[in-house]
């Protein structure tokens, strides 16, 4: 019986989930929750706002203040780059309050300056030529704006989650090419789901005035399917079947559809039932398991052309299965690909060089030819402390052995137990 990796929520969803809960009057608790560095980033900032917090491995208990907590305290967001977005928005949106928030010199060096151009047209005030930012909340004025959607679309998932605090209906128009649409799928949806009507027609997003979010007791996150495809690639290049858990995608994690990226480039990928012997989930009224399993395992790969805009997170990940396949690969639609935790395309072609992969980024897009020399020598790559590279190269490991990581820390911001987990497929 093969070993069905499962994995804590995903991040993503559960920052979502816990910018939400500001608005909330009554207590929520969060199922299936990640203890990553992200989400405990976030849970330790929401303190600071006053709320009390209760978290052991996989549950989150929050209940509200009865006024949100200003005691001089500096908030302070690490690396996270989704809650610092997040959490100035919140922030500019609390009237009568003043706040400074700082972050790790790492995401210093992200954007930000076209959230915070919107937020001072909607009446907030934000000192950021330096940091700490200090933040003094107003009354925002809602109305229409335009932003640049052609870096991060957390920038408009920011705006769109703190819809209750506008005064007037919202209307975000873009400019640019949108990227990452499908996580401002997910947040849209998951506001629906919380009873806010969010329209999204094309490159406009309209609010009403006057919404409140609704109060559920509970909510249960989906897996990380963002983790979870480090072992569907795993799969891809393994003589045995690689299996994940799946449990539903409602709130449609983008990263679920490597898999038809997977399966284009000729792995066998299936969708199977999980059998009474292999889970200890709980049966539905007619006796039958509510979960699947997901298994994927090597066949011959053949190289791909992708756009990526939408899973720009899986791009290392495809650019090692790219590798191992007959024909080379290309990658387009991956320009914002610079301003994540690191410049993840310089990064790939510094680091795959060093296997003398042949490479090129020509400004709009990646071409990686399969690699030639399959030598197994010792070479330290270096992981620009990006926990998607040092995941991307681990699978890369499973084949080459000997190559090695100037640190491997850095899995904590999303992934803790993923080289655990990395052992118990080697078995």
């Amino acid at each position: 019986m093969n070993q069905i990796i499962r994995f804590p929520g995903s991040k993503s969803l559960l920052i979502r989930v816990l910018l939400i809960s500001t608005y909330l009057e009554k207590p929520l608790l969060i199922e299936n929750a990640s203890s990553c560095s992200d989400v405990l980033t976030m849970i330790d900032n929401l303190r600071k706002f006053g709320f009390i917090i209760e978290n052991d491995e996989d549950k989150i208990s929050i209940q509200p203040p009865c006024k949100f907590a200003n005691k001089n305290k500096i908030f302070f967001i690490k690396d996270s780059a989704t809650a610092f977005r997040f959490l100035l928005a919140r922030m500019a949106s609390i009237t009568d309050q003043r706040f400074e928030i700082t972050v790790s010199k790492q995401l210093q060096d992200r954007p930000m300056r076209p959230l915070i151009k919107i937020l001072e047209q909607q009446g907030a005030i934000i000192d950021s030529r330096r940091f700490p930012f200090s933040i003094e909340g107003k009354k925002l004025a809602g109305g229409k704006v335009k932003l640049d959607a052609s870096i991060s679309s957390q920038f408009i998932s920011a705006l769109l989650l703190i819809a209750p605090s506008y005064e007037n209906d919202m209307e975000i128009e873009f400019e640019g090419e949108l990227v990452s649409a499908s996580y401002l799928n997910m947040t849209i949806k998951l506001m629906r789901y919380f009873g806010i009507n969010v329209i999204w027609q094309k490159d406009r997003i309209f609010l009403e005035k006057g919404q409140k979010y609704q109060n559920p007791e509970k909510i249960k996150i989906e897996p990380d399917y963002s983790s979870a495809c480090y072992f569907w690639a795993l799969g891809a290049l393994s003589e045995k079947e690689i299996c994940t858990e799946f449990a539903g995608n409602k709130f449609s994690q983008a990263d679920l559809h490597f898999l038809k990226i997977i399966d284009k480039m000729g792995a066998c990928v299936k969708t199977k039932f999980i059998s009474s012997n292999e889970t200890n989930n709980e049966e539905n009224g007619n006796g039958n398991l509510l979960t699947n399993k997901i298994c994927v395992q090597k066949k011959q790969l053949h190289g791909v052309k992708v756009n990526m805009k939408d899973m720009p997170d899986q791009v290392p990940t495809l650019s090692i299965l790219a590798l191992f396949a007959e024909e080379k690969t290309t990658i387009s639609g991956i320009a914002h690909l610079r301003f994540k935790e690191s410049d993840r395309i310089a990064a790939l072609l510094s680091e795959l060089k060093k296997l003398g992969v042949k490479i090129e980024w020509n400004g709009n897009q990646l071409t990686i030819q399969p690699l030639q020399n399959t030598e197994n020598k010792r070479i330290i790559l270096g992981t620009h402390q990006d926990h998607r590279l040092l995941m991307s190269f681990a699978i890369l490991q499973t084949k080459f052995p000997a190559i090695q990581f100037n640190e491997k820390k850095s899995v904590e911001k999303s992934f803790p137990k993923f080289f655990q987990e990395l052992e118990l497929c080697k078995k």
